[in-house]
């Protein structure tokens, strides 16, 4: 009977020769016929794998090897170079048996090519074992000369690049791949293999941001998808279709790309439990391919049970026989001996140094730079020390990147093992071994007998007979009594199921192994036998334990998924009163839920509460109490300010700070070894006390007079007029009423506001007194209110504060030079990908729409609202209330005034009593009334954001940026609302030095442009003992904040250098701060001339209502400042090159400390 599938396919092949040999004239031919071929070929073995029965497959293969042989011979002249990697080829879905026979025939087909494709990958890894990268790199370009570039020759290349010649090498190299193609997955691949080998990259964050954009990717389907988890991220699928679509997308490649998967899905399939069903498929492809000679074939038929190896060389045990006898000393002489153990290509080899090596003192090693390293990093996290993490994660990303080499699949596979998912993660070390050249007796599970393999004098060796307590029940009188022997019996019994019996084995293990690493997988086994059977109360009480017993049990504990489902009564029923927090601390630290925090707190609360200690600190009066290690973790990690702040233990911010300095000085006791640690805390903690309490002097005197400069303008224009309003009252006719009877009256029937009316002379001239003296407290250009309200709210600190969160997060842009709309938002509309043309502009529009009117309303906030009501700022917010009531009280105490001193004193509290009800207005206008308008507006630009692109992958992300950004300005509304308070700064007496003030000038100043971030350069003369006073730093503040404002505005730059020169002449009682910005463009005409006229008007001295002008320098505003002092100097310009130079000097207010 005629099989007219083979019959079509064969028809098909004859197409492909004959478009080959076509003479056919091409005018434009932008593809190699060569190519065209290859490309044929493998679409037409894919149809072949679907069309045809496994029966026919062999003879299929051979018709076309002697085909192509015989009329395409050509061919083999012609070098492949990247024609098999020239996309993706589509092809119907078939069984992952039938992929799994199909390949093996493919392979049989091509016997040679396999063997000695794999003859080179092994000598190219014995060369990056022995660190010859560059010969390595030759071997490779050798092997894409004879049979093509491939995915994996590609990966591995940009991998040694990285580590021969660094990022610039890498790039180089990904650049050029890039290149070869300008679609498809090559360059996709290239490029972020090559991300994944920066030294930058982690590795965790790498694979969230691969795996999000593989699924975003609008042209890749999901067999796509899932190969490139698996090519990039080393995720493997988990079902048997998609394994098959694994097979099926990497059939598009050349077919060493083909084998290393093929061998790799082998590999998975003994791995996943879940496929057992396809182990009869997997034993008969091993048997069929016998004719390759790849040792990961033959360890896949030991593993098995199919068939003895003795063709694979024995493992060394010249180390791991000593170590597993608990012999350190003769195992590192072992090692010392024979330097290649670091350089094996055996990862069994590997482990056994790495185990050897964490016994030792060696300094820890954190980072891989060369395969030397694997052994020390494996010793790093065995050992369990303060570097373990990090070692962890750079292991794990360069067991990815190096992946084409077995060594560093097998590595793959041991941090697998070390670092478990979750307790009853299945203990299968033997899977370690599938990817090890040598046979040991680590590569046999139960399914095979080692005595098959593996010769009676290599049985008796220690390395042996421990391990074979994991895989067969061995009788006591034969059972070894080492630490690693019972360990791994009792693993022998998790995997059986008899948790009580492990359990029990487990707890007569009380005392605990010497060895690091023997302590580490007992602590694993520990837990999934108690988790097993229940016993949530041990769980947390070992997971405490073994937490504060090094520097690093989460790289071996699963801790989170251990506890994640337990309830508040788990921790509640604890014997061990710290465990709880120290448990819920760790959870906390990896999890951040709201309700794990306040778990926390309430549990750290409730010991605190229920022991003999007060306070936290002193606890160290009872220590003895507690294990010492629980206790120092507990002050460390858990009694920190954001746990204790909450708890209830301690009533303010600052008892929180104060306590933590003394938990600090505790510490230092009880963990001498850190001490460092515990006074570099106090000294941070006590440097940022100091800079809050600068930073909120200087938000606190934005509300704001010159009191001193005021009362010398009160004393030459009020003083007659103050001598005649004593006159005036002496002569007072009728009963007078004391301040008693009026604050008595006025506190009985206090009754509607109302405006005063005087009832003598006398009071006539009071009322005119004090209403210039409250228009010069309000008005005046040089010291009054809004002279400061201009300097330090409306001057950018206001739109500057609120602004910042959109402009540093892109959501927002600022207007066209001399134009009325707004710069496109590319760096917002970017991240839209697949909208139309169209759905961006609608976009843009209303990006501009929302910054329009966000603007809008905190402009009109700054032009209208926060001013000094009057005929030109009607709606402004500020006014002073000079109401009866006040004025009744004010004629009350005045009249005990018996100078002008003391009745200045009075019209200032009467000032600031007049002032509060505009201030509360204002404060209400910005947290309630303007962040109501503003809510509003986020609301609509989310709406519409909405409207036009929810369907883009990026909504979801972007929504939720706008609504964080929503927060921040609601709580920068909040903060400036904080502004309009009145405090008297002098009052506390609070000095600082000159590094601390210049310290919060800078912080407070950049706070208000967020979105500003210049490169600072500090110099300060500073002297330990002299401290400047409060007001001193606003006058520092006002300085920096000018200087730094002008570099944001006119530089050009976002991160301009800024250079900052703070000197202090104590003997001339001056202060020079002096400012030096680099700007993109420097000097120009129109700069000049405007510069020029700020001087022309500051030598004048006309600066007068122009203070009270915002959006210009600043400049006038230091000047009238600087210019109430003879002490006082302001110079600006530009230098002979591009950089701008502010000088201000203001006279200076020191105190010394005395010396004790």
């Amino acid at each position: 009977m005629i099989d007219l599938s083979f019959l079509e396919l064969q028809n098909k092949f004859r197409g492909l020769i004959s478009d080959l040999k076509s003479k056919k004239f091409v005018k434009v031919r932008t593809v190699p016929v060569s190519r065209e071929f290859r490309t044929g070929l493998r679409r037409l073995f894919l149809e072949a794998r679907s069309g045809l029965t496994p029966d026919r497959d062999t003879e299929f293969l051979s018709w076309i090897g002697q085909q192509t042989s015989a009329q395409a011979g050509e061919l083999s002249h012609i070098p492949i170079e990247y024609d098999e990697l020239s996309g993706v080829i589509d092809a119907v879905a078939v069984p992952l048996e039938r992929e799994l026979q199909w390949i093996t025939a493919r392979i049989l087909n091509n016997v040679e090519l396999i063997n000695t494709s794999r003859a080179l990958a092994q000598e190219i890894e014995e060369l990056v074992s022995k660190q010859n990268l560059r010969e390595a790199v030759h071997r490779l370009g050798i092997m894409n000369a004879g049979l093509g570039v491939t995915l994996w020759a590609v990966q591995l290349r940009v991998a040694l690049e990285q580590m021969l010649n660094g990022l610039e090498g890498q790039k180089k190299y990904v650049a050029q791949v890039r290149n070869v193609y300008k679609r498809g997955l090559l360059g996709f691949v290239a490029y972020h293999t090559g991300v994944r080998n920066e030294e930058k990259t982690t590795f965790p964050k790498f694979i969230e941001d691969i795996v999000a954009r593989i699924q975003r990717h609008q042209y890749f389907t999901p067999p796509i998808q899932q190969y490139l988890g698996y090519r990039l991220a080393s995720i493997w699928p988990n079902s048997p279709e998609r394994l098959a679509d694994v097979l099926r997308v990497e059939q598009s490649h050349s077919l060493f790309d083909v084998y290393e998967t093929f061998v790799a899905v082998l590999q998975q399939i003994v791995h996943a439990p879940d496929l057992l069903n396809l182990r009869q498929c997997v034993h008969a492809v091993l048997l069929t391919l016998s004719p390759i000679d790849d040792f990961r074939l033959c360890k896949l038929r030991v593993h098995l049970g199919i068939v003895a190896s003795s063709a694979l060389p024995p493992r060394d045990t010249s180390i791991s026989d000593p170590l597993l006898a608990e012999e350190i000393v003769p195992a590192l002489r072992a090692l010392r001996r024979n330097a290649q153990h670091v350089r094996s290509v055996d990862i069994w080899r590997q482990f056994y140094c790495g185990f050897a090596l964490a016994a030792t003192r060696q300094r820890a090693v954190s980072a891989f730079k060369k395969w030397d390293d694997v052994p020390r990093l494996l010793a790093t996290i065995l050992r369990r020390g303060a570097s373990a993490d990090e070692a962890l994660a750079s292991l794990t990303k360069a067991s990815v990147n190096l992946r084409a080499l077995p060594t560093m699949a097998g590595l793959s596979d041991l941090l697998g093992q070390i670092r478990r998912g979750r307790p009853d993660d299945r203990w299968e070390p033997w899977l370690i071994g599938l990817n090890s050249p040598t046979l040991g007796v680590e590569d046999f599970s139960e399914i095979a007998n080692p005595a098959d393999c593996i010769d009676q004098n290599a049985l008796s060796r220690v390395t042996a007979r421990t391990w074979l307590h994991l895989t067969s029940e061995v009788p006591p009188c034969h059972r070894m009594q080492s630490s690693a022997a019972l360990i791994l019996v009792a693993i022998r019994l998790l995997r059986n199921t008899e948790y009580q019996a492990a359990r029990e084995l487990l707890s007569d293990l009380s005392a605990y192994p010497n060895n690091e690493v023997l302590a580490a997988i007992l602590a694993q086994a520990r837990l999934h036998a108690t988790s097993a059977v229940g016993d949530r109360q041990a769980a947390i009480e070992l997971i405490a334990f073994e937490e504060t017993r090094t520097d690093a049990a989460r790289p071996f504990l699963p801790i989170v998924p251990a506890i994640d489902t337990f309830a508040w009564a788990d921790y509640k029923s604890v014997t061990n009163p710290l465990a709880p927090s120290i448990v819920l601390n760790l959870l906390w630290a990896q999890e951040q839920r709201d309700a794990i925090g306040s778990q926390l707190r309430y549990a750290a609360g409730s010991f605190l509460r229920g022991s003999k200690a007060e306070k936290p600190s002193k606890l160290f009066d009872y220590s003895g109490e507690y294990d010492l290690r629980q206790l120092i973790y507990f002050l460390r990690f858990v009694c920190v300010p954001n746990v204790l702040d909450v708890s209830r233990i301690l009533k303010s911010s600052r008892q929180v700070l104060d306590e933590r300095i003394a938990i600090c000085a505790a510490l230092r006791d009880l963990d001498p070894s850190n001490s460092p640690t515990y006074e570099a805390e106090v000294l941070q903690i006590t440097d940022q006390q100091i800079l809050d309490e600068g930073r909120q002097i200087v938000d606190r005197t934005r509300i704001h007079v010159d009191i001193a400069a005021l009362e010398r303008w009160a004393f030459g224009e009020l003083s007659e007029d103050f001598a005649r309003y004593g006159d005036l009252l002496s002569l007072q006719i009728g009963p007078e009423q004391g301040f008693d009877d009026v604050l008595k009256e006025l506190m009985v029937a206090p009754g509607p506001r109302q405006t005063f009316v005087p009832e003598t002379e006398a009071d006539a001239v009071l009322f005119s007194i004090l209403r210039r003296v409250g228009e010069e407290f309000l008005t005046n250009s040089s010291f009054g209110l809004d002279f400061y309200l201009s300097k330090r709210i409306r001057h950018q600190s206001f739109i500057g504060l609120i602004r910042g969160p959109l402009e540093f997060a892109n959501l927002i842009t600022t207007k066209e030079t001399g134009g009325s709309g707004y710069r496109r938002n590319d760096a917002l509309l970017s991240r839209f990908r697949f909208l139309s043309p169209e759905a961006l502009g609608d976009l843009d529009r209303a990006i501009s729409e929302f910054a329009a009117k966000f603007d809008a309303l905190l402009l009109e906030a700054k032009d209208s609202r926060l001013h000094i009501r009057s005929p030109e700022k009607p709606a402004g917010v500020i006014y002073l209330d000079l109401s009866s009531q006040l004025m009744t009280l004010t004629r009350s105490i005045v009249a005990e005034d018996t100078n002008f001193d003391a009745f200045f004193l009075t019209a200032m509290a009467v000032m600031w009593a007049a002032l509060e009800p505009s201030l509360a207005q204002a404060r209400l206008f910005l947290s309630e009334d303007l962040k109501t308008q503003i809510t509003d507006a986020f609301d609509k630009f989310r709406a519409a954001v909405r409207m036009i692109a929810e369907d883009d992958p990026a909504f979801l992300e972007i929504d939720t940026e706008i609504g964080l950004r929503s927060t921040d300005v609601q709580r920068a509304l909040d903060e400036a609302a904080t502004w309009f308070t009145h405090s008297n700064i002098e009052a506390s007496k609070r000095y600082f030095t000159l590094t601390q003030a210049v310290d919060i000038a800078i912080e407070s100043a950049l706070k208000c442009q967020r979105a500003f971030e210049p490169i600072i350069e500090k110099t300060v003369e500073e002297t330990e003992d002299i401290r400047i006073s409060a007001s001193n730093l606003i006058f520092v503040h006002d300085a920096l904040f000018v200087a730094l404002d002008n570099a944001r505005a006119h530089s050009g730059l976002k991160k301009p250098k800024v250079r900052i020169v703070v000197t202090p002449d104590f003997a001339a009682g001056r202060l020079a701060i002096d400012t030096t910005c680099e700007t993109r463009s420097g000097s120009t005409p129109a700069r000049l001339r405007q510069l020029e006229e700020i001087r022309a008007l500051i030598d004048a001295g006309a600066v007068g209502r122009r203070t009270r002008r915002e959006g210009g320098s600043g400049f006038l505003k230091l000047a009238a400042v600087v210019r109430q002092s003879e002490k006082g100097e302001l110079t600006f310009g530009f230098g002979q090159g591009r950089d701008f130079r502010l000088t201000v000097v203001y006279a200076l207010v020191i105190q010394q400390e005395a010396k004790h």
